[in-house]
């Protein structure tokens, strides 16, 4: 997560660092390598994913990850996801559109932590960590936006208990 410093980003955190993705390997090539093989394989069994992912980094590795799992064994019912998608950026925003593939953001883990945000990225890269907006303004490169909770729709139940 971002306020944790662990959300695997491009540019270093205001103090350092560049968070991880959170998947087995002992190089960041090698946890590149598992996550695409573990999208390609649920993508090839007929899922539809829905990938928690933050940081441009991780985002830019998990939507390349589904571009390619679907070049490799296409389906136009795929509708993959981007869960939360802190600093999504342009690129991913447009490939995501390309496909037909979605982002889930999360409006009140917004509102709870964007002020925190300028002392761990910079007030700079805080301004757009997350890109709503309208799909359709003139101009713009979104993929469809979903906004939701957390949470499995359990009656007000926790979930997992």
């Amino acid at each position: 997560m971002p306020p944790n410093r662990t959300a695997w980003t491009n540019e270093q955190y205001a103090d350092g660092g560049h968070g991880a993705l959170c998947v087995h390997g002992e190089t960041p090539a090698l946890q590149v390598d598992e996550l695409h093989e573990m999208i390609r394989t649920a993508h090839e069994a007929g899922f539809q994913l829905g990938v928690h992912v933050t940081g441009d980094r991780a985002i830019d590795t998990v939507v390349d990850a589904f571009v390619a799992a679907n070049e490799a064994a296409p389906r136009p019912d795929a509708r993959h996801n981007i869960i939360h998608g802190d600093f999504i950026d342009a690129g991913s925003l447009a490939k995501l559109a390309a496909h037909g593939y979605g982002i889930n953001m999360n409006p009140a883990i917004r509102w709870t932590i964007s002020d925190l945000m300028d002392e761990v990225v910079g007030p700079e890269r805080s301004a757009y960590q997350w890109p709503y907006g309208p799909p359709s303004r003139p101009g713009s490169r979104s993929a469809p936006v979903r906004t939701h909770r957390s949470r499995s729709p359990t009656g007000g139940r926790v979930w997992p208990r």
